[in-house]
Formats: C-alpha cells, structure tokens, sequence
C-alpha cells in the first residue's frame, strides 16, 4: 500500500473510523458480521485482487478504495471471486459495479476501458457495502 494514496486519506476519514470503531452493533457481540449493524473492524486497504480475496474468505470484513480508485485490471478477477462466494462490490453510492457488458471492438477502445480508475466497496453483503458507502458520503474527510 502507498500511504500517502491510500492509508493517509483512509485515517482522515473521521467519519468512517468512528463508525468502524464505534459504529451500530460494535458491543453487541455480532459474530456475523452480515448485516449492517455488525463490527467491522477488520478492514482492507490491501492491493489488487488479493483484498476481494481476503473478504471471500471472511478474513477481512469489507475492502475499499475511495482514494485513488483501482484500474480494472486489478478490480475485475477479485470481483468475480468475491462475487462467486456471494459477495459484493459496489460503487461508493451503494449501487453494484456492473460488469461489461460490450465486446471491444477496437484497441482504443479497450485502452480507454483498461485506464479506467474505479472506487468501490466490497463486503460480504450487499447491506454492509452500502452502510460504508452511506458512512463515507455522508461524513467528511479532515
């Protein structure tokens, strides 16, 4: 990881410690970590596929990237892994990153796609996705 691209603005993000660390259902016991109202401790900023990897497996509770965003090539076979174990990426707004769907039909084309930098959060369920996406929306950056 680079911290000044990633673990810097990941710790300026006040809002998103606070709810990992404090956040609903940190005392209740929640061994799940399934829905929304879990503990969420264990966070990824890991590199490339590896981190989509780490939250299959349930060794990390949600992954994410809202700094510098990944290039597709490192977000896509992670995705189809977390996704094949029954979990999800999505943007940061919540909504599901699609796959694509067009062939290419050009190499410019397809080097315009590979250049592509994308943020996304990715957990085991859709609801924990999208409470850390609502988590980083709704509070600022110091």
């Amino acid at each position: 990881m680079r911290p000044r691209e990633r673990f810097i603005p990941l710790a300026r993000h006040v809002g998103l410690i606070a709810f990992l660390t404090d956040g609903p259902g940190k005392d209740t016991g929640a061994a799940g970590r399934s829905g929304p109202t879990g503990d969420y401790s264990r966070i990824g900023v890991d590199f490339g596929s590896v981190g989509f990897c780490h939250v299959a497996t349930g060794a990390t509770d949600v992954y994410l990237e809202f700094a510098k965003g990944f290039a597709l090539w490192d977000l896509r076979p992670g995705q189809l892994i977390l996704e094949a174990a029954g979990g999800t990426v999505c943007n940061l707004d919540g909504t599901p990153l699609p796959w694509p769907t067009d062939a290419f039909t050009d190499i410019d084309t397809m080097h315009a796609a590979m250049n592509t930098r994308q943020t996304f959060v990715a957990a085991g369920s859709h609801e924990v996705a999208e409470a850390i996406g609502a988590t980083l929306s709704a509070s600022p950056m110091t």
